[in-house]
């Protein structure tokens, strides 16, 4: 099950907003769980450790996700008042394993997270890399009592890298199965995790980090003790009590050691934060960056070219050259072109013959390949439609073009002769607006919006009334049967995002978990089968400061916004992914007006 479906559900699940902005955005993050801090250590030592492997994890590139469960909410990410409050055991904090989950939810407990747990909500949330302390296992004598840690169960099923020091040294460890793989960086480690990715596998794997090696001698002395407790603990009954053994067996070793093992084991469990934070920033550059052919651009302007090369060492890219080709040459080369490189995305502009764009279009949308149409200008903006009207007979609640970005002059402009031609007429356009259910509720939120300043730090930009005294957004959502994703550029006034979410798309979307936030400057309607959503989405205009040339800004701003696209072909599937990719746009934009040159050379530098 995907994080979405379980929020569809109800499911009670927080995903914190740095975490969510990182994986909305490909960037690497570290799981950490919460056992350690309820079960593990006494405080205020835990609460210092749990700082300590967040600070870790960060200094390595990667952000940690602490996870844990406070009344009951699951926490993907905890605030360090939330850590504090586990830490101190106010609430009485469960040790929460795989049969635990369900019941503290419904109790509304806190709850520290085990292996177990942690790599499920890991893996529900998509990280990829968790870092602990000591991995469960088959208990001293669980050949008897079939004692055996749910932990090992759960690497199974959960597509997430355990990083740990090993089993736990109080278990019976050559009943545990280990692999005889070895690797010596984590680059390597981080390898293995790609090809598990690339292959669809759904298991786990584990990295058994050794002990660092000013603490080996102190672990020899450790293990003289843990083999003390282990035997004591038979002897007094403690080995039948289950999940209690593991606590009761580590404060033992803690007495017995008067205290040094407790330094060790904080050495150990923080060498593994180390580790885990370097795999996940390795794994994170292979899936950004995947040594692989696949990508062609079909682009009017030469903008994308040094995002491109920054963003995919790999990529083929066919860009403004195109312009100076004749249209008979384009027709006989581009299809080849997309046959051969196989791309996920597709972009042409207004310059081409409405015929070369139709043929592409259709060829497109027979192999599932998104499009991506720049009107070019007023004039130009209509080249599209050939490619549209002959794509409604054959798509079901599907737009031909996947993404179109219009000033609010070209989207006049396509608006009205739509409508010329009768395609607002079509069946078809009926149907997925009707299935939209757009009533006084989106009316009212639109002019809520609309009262907003378009930017919170300088009212004198005016207001967003434009929205509807321009008809901008009413335009935008009756081209939604056309265009699934509107990026409409408002020039001082930002940007208006106007998109349509259906079918299995809905589901995926991590926008099926979210709402109308007008503080926010955002509408989403949902249709009345709850399978299909209009998404209104604003973001004001970034401060430009000197502005030297305006030639290349908004060829620019759908350069960058491609480059991403490129990279990460769903991005705006989820509200964090959308507000970077604009903002990178945006970014974009202004360095080209602060150029004296079209486009900017820092472009190349972007992030």
């Amino acid at each position: 099950m995907s994080l979405n479906e379980a929020r569809a559900r109800g499911a009670v699940v927080d995903i914190h907003p740095e975490v969510e902005e990182a994986l909305a955005s490909n960037k690497p993050v570290v799981a950490l769980e919460t056992a350690l801090i309820t079960h593990g250590f006494p405080y205020p030592a835990n609460s210092a450790l749990a700082l300590s492997l967040e600070n870790i994890v960060k200094a390595q590139g990667s952000l940690p996700a602490t996870i844990g469960l406070i009344d009951g909410r699951v926490k993907i990410g905890l605030e360090n008042k939330e850590i504090e409050r586990l830490a101190s055991k106010e609430k009485g904090p469960a040790k929460i394993s795989r049969r635990d989950i369900a019941a503290a939810m419904a109790l509304k407990s806190d709850g520290g997270t085990t292996c177990s747990a942690t790599l499920i909500f890991a893996a529900l949330a998509g990280i990829k890399v968790f870092a602990t302390g000591g991995l469960g296992g088959v208990h001293r004598g669980g050949e008897n009592s079939m004692d055996i840690s749910a932990d090992l169960g759960e690497l199974t099923r959960c597509p997430v890298a355990l990083v740990s020091a090993g089993v736990k040294s109080i278990l019976d460890i050559p009943r545990i199965l280990r692999v005889p793989w070895n690797v010596n960086d984590p680059v390597k480690a981080a390898e293995i995790l790609y090809k598990q990715w690339q292959l669809g596998m759904n298991n786990g794997a584990v990295f058994a980090v050794p002990i660092p090696e000013q603490f080996e001698e102190m672990g020899a002395q450790i293990q003289r003790a843990v083999d003390q407790a282990v035997a004591e603990s038979e002897n007094n009954g403690v080995s039948k009590l289950g999940k209690e053994v593991t606590p009761w067996l580590l404060s033992r070793v803690g007495q017995l050691t008067h205290g040094t093992s407790r330094a060790s084991n904080i050495a150990l469990i923080e060498n593994t934060a180390l580790v885990g934070g370097q795999i996940a920033a390795e794994y994170q550059k292979l899936r950004n960056n995947p040594v692989r052919d696949g990508f062609i651009g079909l682009l009017w302007f030469s903008a994308l070219l040094p995002l491109l090369s920054q963003k995919r060492r790999h990529t083929t890219a066919l860009s403004s050259v195109l312009r100076s080709l004749k249209a008979s040459y384009i027709e006989l080369s581009v299809v080849p072109l997309i046959d051969k490189h196989k791309p996920r995305l597709v972009a042409l502009d207004g310059n081409l013959s409405p015929e070369t764009i139709k043929g592409v279009v259709g060829h497109c949308i027979r192999n599932d390949i998104q499009v991506f149409f720049e009107p070019t200008s007023v004039t130009k903006s209509t080249a599209i439609f050939p490619a549209i009207s002959s794509s409604m007979d054959h798509l079901e609640g599907i737009a031909p073009i996947t993404f179109v970005s219009p000033n609010r002059l070209e989207l006049a402009h396509i608006f009205s002769n739509a409508e010329s031609l009768g395609l607002t007429a079509h069946p078809t356009w009926w149907q997925m607006i009707d299935d939209l259910s757009l009533g006084s509720s989106f009316r009212l939120d639109l002019e809520r919006l609309a009262k907003l300043n378009v930017d919170d730090h300088d009212s004198s930009r005016g207001t967003l009334a434009f929205l509807i005294n321009q008809g901008v957004a009413q335009m935008a959502i009756k081209l939604l049967p056309f265009f699934q994703h509107l990026i409409i550029k408002c020039g001082e006034q930002g940007v208006l995002v106007v998109m349509r979410i259906s079918g299995s798309g809905m589901m995926k979307s991590l926008w099926a978990g979210v709402n109308s936030e007008i503080s926010q400057r955002r509408i989403i309607a949902r249709g009345s089968s709850n399978e299909c959503a209009a998404i209104v989405q604003h973001f004001p205009p970034h401060p430009v400061g000197k502005v030297l040339n305006v030639t290349g800004a908004g060829d620019s701003f759908v350069g960058a916004l491609l480059a991403n696209l490129a990279h990460q072909s769903y991005i705006l599937d989820n509200p964090a992914g959308l507000a970077n990719a604009i903002s990178m746009a945006q970014n974009a934009a202004i360095l080209s007006l602060q150029s004296n040159l079209a486009v900017s050379p820092l472009l190349s530098d972007m992030k």
